[in-house]
């Protein structure tokens, strides 16, 4: 009686998979997910400069030039496009 054996591809490519390979993707994962963490820490918002801008709103001395405004809107224009 002959038996036959059948290969599990994922069995074959791990055995081709040198060592050193296995170590540099764990090290890689592993620095990813700890900046993912660190990253996840963050406040979302910038609480220091939303207390400032509402101060300045407050007190009526909040001040934006045109020419910013209009800056940062040609400047995000581009960056869609470039995207």
């Amino acid at each position: 009686m002959k038996v036959s054996k059948t290969r599990n591809p994922a069995i074959e490519i791990s055995k081709n998979i040198i060592p050193e390979e296995k170590a540099g993707l764990s090290t890689k994962a592993t620095d990813i997910q700890q900046v993912k963490e660190t990253i996840d820490k963050l406040p979302n918002i910038r609480e220091g400069k939303v207390e400032d801008l509402k101060n300045q709103l407050e007190q009526g001395i909040y001040n934006v030039s045109g020419d910013k405004i209009a800056e940062k809107m040609v400047g995000e224009l581009l960056l869609d496009i470039i995207a």
